[in-house]
């Protein structure tokens, strides 16, 4: 009996190597997936009403030569529900996207040791203001909803990605405002 233990200790042992040795190359090639490229989203401004169009550029400082898959832009809105349930200490949490609008601004493409500018101008869609109403009612009843324990929050944010060979995916998120 002492020997099968000993083996499902040993293979319990490999997997857990196993598991610590990918997570260290995830960490090692983001490391130096980020010392290679420093990504930004510049804006004109970070406050936008429905209708209106966002106008900026994806800026990316590249300090080594990359073979770049696909740089792109998102505008996404997501909802998160928050509820507080009697006799838990931390509340349940859900988050759903509300909107994702992806624009590629870059394909398949070598990019020297230099400074990009990708612009880019998303036009924000006017129905949206359906979900501002409810951000807004939302924003009235959250009082209410607290002693109820639900509570809902939406968020509006922009996400630059860089896909590259040899790199891991890197992205960076700037937060707007959405009235």
């Amino acid at each position: 009996m002492a020997i099968p233990t000993t083996y499902a200790i040993i293979l319990a042992s490999i997997i857990v190597l196993i598991v610590l040795i990918a997570l260290s190359y995830k960490i090692i090639l983001y490391i130096i997936s980020s010392k290679k490229v420093k990504i930004l989203i510049k804006l004109q401004k970070y406050n936008y009403s429905p209708g209106e169009t966002i106008n900026g550029s994806v800026y990316l400082k590249i300090k080594e030569q990359l073979k770049a898959k696909e740089i792109s832009i998102r505008f996404v809105g997501e909802k998160t529900y928050t509820e507080f349930i009697r006799g838990k200490s931390i509340p349940e949490s859900r988050t759903t996207y509300i909107f994702d609008f992806k624009q590629p601004l870059l394909m398949d493409k070598d990019l020297d040791i230099k400074e990009y500018n990708y612009d880019f101008s998303i036009k924000i869609p006017i129905d949206l203001k359906e979900n501002l109403l409810e951000k807004t009612a939302t924003g009235i009843l959250n009082s209410m909803q607290m002693i109820t324990g639900k509570s809902s929050i939406v968020k509006w944010y922009l996400i630059a990605e860089l896909k590259g060979e040899g790199l891991m995916d890197l992205a960076t998120q700037v937060d707007i405002n959405l009235a």
